[in-house]
């Protein structure tokens, strides 16, 4: 959802509020916690949580009244968030919107299928997702290139063809509000001083730093940076004077086996790849466990109000 204040966005990520139908301790949880995330395979999923869940009642479908847990914030036009709060709510969204058709909403392809009024709603969210990407690039995260595949199968499940995926404008859009929402969440959480579950992603081993540096050197890319002490911005920089194309998917690839794992853990050591000082796991509960525990954190303490030390972390 979104609303203009002056010149100024209020922007609504809404999030199916799955840890009110799964709740610890129960068969779900077990299960869900046993599975630990859906799996992916060929043209099919293997859900984490049951099809009445996932695809049902946790499914933000439209035009029917879901639960959810709402990360709300204010953000000025040059892509600064200003305020923000994270809140339970009801949404009734208005249509489902498909990659494909967003894609073709802001390629100026479509016929307005949903009305002039979602079309504009898109631009709008484009708008913030385009500010948001620059103010995250000009801080020094990284936008490594690597290829995504899809396998098309015939009736029977059998593949009979790959093609690569191409991430365009309306995905894009989905993952700079995506992060913008797990960055506000963690450091709402963390501003709080309580036992929470960050996403990490660590400084990369020097070693491992060495061997891209002499591989870049090699292609004719000085490394200016120390492989103790490399930072994102530079390793940023580093690739933006790569032109050639074939060269820049190599690097792309070679930086990304020597970056560090990311990883969960309970301490915050920032995350590299994304040039982010806090960041979680918020935004995928119905397909991730780690999601759904931190939901149970933002009950926990926000709306329960109960900030004391607990042992939800050690007990899950």
């Amino acid at each position: 959802s979104l609303t203009m204040a002056n010149e100024n966005y209020v922007l609504g990520v809404h999030i199916a509020d799955v840890a009110h139908y799964v709740k610890k301790g129960s068969a779900l949880n077990k299960e869900a916690l046993n599975r630990g995330t859906s799996i992916y395979v060929t043209d099919r999923v293997v859900p984490m949580l049951p099809f009445e869940l996932s695809n049902g009642i946790c499914s933000l479908n439209p035009h029917v009244d879901r639960l959810t847990t709402s990360c709300i914030f204010k953000m000025d036009p040059y892509g600064n968030i200003l305020s923000s709060r994270i809140t339970k709510g009801v949404i009734k969204s208005k249509a489902r919107l498909t990659y494909t058709y967003v894609n073709e909403v802001l390629q100026k392809k479509n016929k307005l299928r949903f009305g002039e009024e979602v079309d504009k709603l898109i631009y709008l969210l484009n708008e913030v997702s385009t500010k948001l990407r620059k103010k995250r690039k000009a801080r020094g995260a990284l936008d490594l290139e690597s290829t995504e595949i899809k396998f098309i199968c015939d009736s029977n499940g059998e593949p009979i063809g790959v093609e690569k995926r191409v991430q365009q404008d309306g995905e894009k859009l989905i993952e700079d509000l995506m992060i913008a929402a797990n960055e506000i969440v963690s450091e709402t959480i963390e501003s709080m001083g309580l036992s929470f579950i960050y996403r990490i992603h660590e400084k990369p081993k020097s070693k491992k730093m060495e061997n891209f540096m002499k591989m870049s050197e090699h292609l004719g890319y000085r490394c200016n940076f120390s492989s103790l002490k490399v930072s994102p911005k530079e390793l940023q920089k580093l690739m933006e004077n790569v032109e050639d194309e074939s060269q820049k998917k190599i690097m792309s690839m070679m930086m990304l086996r020597s970056l560090a794992k990311a990883r969960y853990f309970s301490q915050n050591l920032g995350h590299f790849g994304l040039a982010s000082s806090s960041y979680t796991h918020f935004t995928s509960p119905i397909r991730r466990y780690p999601d759904l525990l931190v939901h149970r954190l933002i009950d926990l303490y926000l709306v329960e109000g109960k900030v004391e030390d607990n042992k939800i972390l050690k007990e899950e």
